[in-house]
């Protein structure tokens, strides 16, 4: 929604949810510290694996993109060694990926360091040095995924303080209007730029609380697995569907509902091509390593 929603009706009300429609890369990452919080993976092992199902697709993305839009061998490897997400931010190519495989390499380090208020800690040095950087350097490039940090110690704190769903859901309505009155069309940047960003946590919150009430299904879980080629797609090719779609239809709605489709049903495609390939290649994800062990 938040990329490619070709608004139906202008309303006021459908804005506000495209407009917050970014709450998905936070709960994301909430969901990414929740399911590695408690967990003992050997890092050597949890770094294979990230780089295997991630890093390895991103790589391929990255070369179609080269193709499909027409870059440089320069662009690419800024791009592959995720240097441009540095330089641009939320602007550069599939950005969400270099910054989650930035965080599967620090935070299994901070899931083992001991140390009391580590949190807080770590908050504080977030803060100090988000300031330092804008009001002293006048870089706030990365702020994008940095100001993702505070999100990703609020997965961490629900799987290690065991928050029960119920308490969350609050969240929903205060989010809504948290984000409604400083992150919709007007946007909190002060202390620092994007921060706004910040206040996502509490929708995400109340999200996370309301899908313990949801039944899953295997549907669900199809979609699931491929949401790194969902974003890819919708990214690199997004517009171009939605732009044909429309000239097809002429319908907002009915294009809405065909790019979305069209974007998943390319995704799966993609999703089951790779799981083929690892099939073949004898490489084996977490979770299915966890069902034969029976820790799934």
């Amino acid at each position: 929604m938040f990329h490619l929603w070709m608004p139906v009706s202008g309303s006021q009300f459908e804005l506000f949810f495209v407009r917050i429609a970014y709450v998905g890369v936070d709960l994301f990452f909430f969901l990414s510290a929740y399911s590695l919080a408690d967990k003992n993976i050997p890092y050597a092992e949890l770094l294979k694996n990230r780089f295997g199902n991630i890093y390895c697709k991103y790589v391929v993305f990255a070369f179609v993109a080269m193709l499909y839009q027409g870059f440089g061998i320069v662009r690419l490897l800024k791009i592959l060694t995720f240097a441009e997400l540095f330089s641009r931010g939320g602007g550069s190519f599939l950005w969400f990926i270099p910054a989650i495989m930035i965080l599967y390499l620090i935070y299994p380090l901070y899931c083992r360091w001991n140390a009391k208020h580590k949190g807080m800690i770590v908050l504080v040095l977030w803060l100090v040095i988000s300031i330092v950087l804008e009001h002293v350097f006048g870089y706030k490039k990365i702020f994008i995924f940095t100001n993702r940090i505070p999100v990703i110690l609020a997965g961490h704190y629900f799987k290690t303080h065991q928050v029960k769903a119920w308490q969350g859901l609050a969240g929903i309505p205060a989010g809504l209007l948290l984000l409604n009155r400083l992150g919709n069309t007007k946007k909190l940047n002060v202390p620092f730029y994007e921060f706004y960003f910040v206040l996502g946590i509490v929708l995400v919150i109340g999200m996370v609380s309301l899908s313990a009430y949801v039944k899953e299904t295997k549907f669900m879980r199809i979609l699931g697995s491929a949401t790194i080629e969902i974003y890819a797609i919708q990214m690199i090719f997004g517009v171009a569907i939605l732009n044909l779609f429309y000239r097809l239809t002429g319908n907002k709605l009915a294009t809405n509902l065909l790019t979305i489709c069209a974007v998943w049903a390319i995704s799966l495609i993609c999703s089951h091509v790779a799981y083929f390939i690892s099939k073949k290649t004898g490489r084996k994800t977490y979770d299915e390593k966890s069902e034969e062990s029976g820790e799934s």
